[in-house]
């Protein structure tokens, strides 16, 4: 696939390369080696993970190569603001194995080696995982401002991202084979089980919960048995790596890894008016003051409203 094409109210541009392998893609654990830090798989010496947004450009980093780095780490909340943090709460699908990370946003998609940004701040070293980039209800709409946190029965709150990125789902070490959850929307577009906020352990409990939250008319649940580990990519145009979030009324998230139709021409995306959660800034040395950005920001209201969602959809991007 090779084009060019924009859809209106998208800021996508440039050559149309589809879901192609990233080439390289380094997940947190070799991060950890390749900082020459020993065991990663020990939380003392290695493989926690810390992930800030910024409440007002929703730039997202990780505090992956930081052996030891954990949230009681940071500075109190109201030092390191905009900059936010969620802890827990989140818990991965059975079917989800691993994410590497192929650049940062700030790289260019020819980059071949140290395509990672790195920055030290708050005492520990950190990456650019991408950003969120807009957010809309579906199929009823909300306003601007108003798309909720969780959606109630039978509408979802659909999330863009840009993130050059890509998923691993499979049976863990020992595991013959895992069901893979699966939501298929009206579109043929099919999103995998991400992570959900309710701590369920069974295979059991893992159907309830996608079984119980309310879907839009026509979109449907099933589930894939792997065998092998099976990758999901995003979504390449120009320089950017697109990929869709799905969170429905369970608060579960969900991963586009198929599409009905090219991303530059979805209806799905044409369907809807997706806001931009703010403007998105990759580069460190361009996130906005905090009074700059609580006066673009508008009301008090509008701001505690934004930071609630950013916080939220903050699991969006985590590994």
């Amino acid at each position: 696939m090779s084009s060019s094409a924009t859809l209106q109210g998208y800021p996508f541009s440039g050559e149309v390369l589809g879901q192609v392998p990233l080439e390289p893609c380094t997940n947190y654990t070799e991060m950890f080696q390749n900082f020459n830090y020993t065991n990663p798989d020990d939380p003392s010496t290695g493989g926690g993970v810390v992930e800030l947004t910024n409440a007002f450009n929703t730039s997202q980093i990780g505090s992956f190569p930081t052996p030891g780095y954990l949230y009681d780490d940071l500075p109190p909340a109201q030092e390191i603001f905009p900059w936010t943090a969620q802890d827990g709460n989140v818990y991965e699908a059975e079917a989800y194995e691993t994410k590497c990370w192929n650049r940062s946003l700030s790289s260019p998609k020819t980059c071949t080696e140290s395509c990672l940004e790195y920055f030290d701040l708050y005492g520990a070293t950190w990456f650019y995982l991408g950003d969120l980039y807009c957010s809309q209800s579906y199929p009823v709409a909300s306003a601007e401002g108003e798309v909720p946190l969780v959606p109630p029965p039978g509408n979802v709150t659909l999330i863009l991202t840009n993130q050059c990125s890509q998923y691993t789902y499979g049976p863990s070490p020992g595991q013959d084979n895992v069901t893979m959850y699966t939501l298929t929307d009206t579109y043929n577009n099919v999103y995998a089980l991400q992570t959900a906020t309710t701590n369920v352990t069974t295979e059991e409990e893992w159907q309830e919960l996608v079984d119980t939250a309310g879907y839009p008319e026509g979109w449907v649940v099933g589930t894939e048995t792997l065998t092998e580990s099976q990758m999901h990519y995003s979504y390449i145009i120009g320089n950017d790596c697109w990929l869709m979030i799905v969170k429905d009324s369970n608060g579960n998230a969900w991963q586009q890894y198929k599409y009905g139709q090219p991303l530059e021409s979805s209806d799905l995306l044409a369907s809807i008016t997706c806001y931009p959660l703010a403007k998105n800034v990759t580069s460190k040395d361009t996130l906005p003051s905090v009074s700059a950005a609580m006066v673009g920001a508008g009301s008090p209201s509008a701001v505690l409203h934004f930071i609630a969602v950013i916080i939220v959809l903050f699991a969006a991007l985590r590994p």
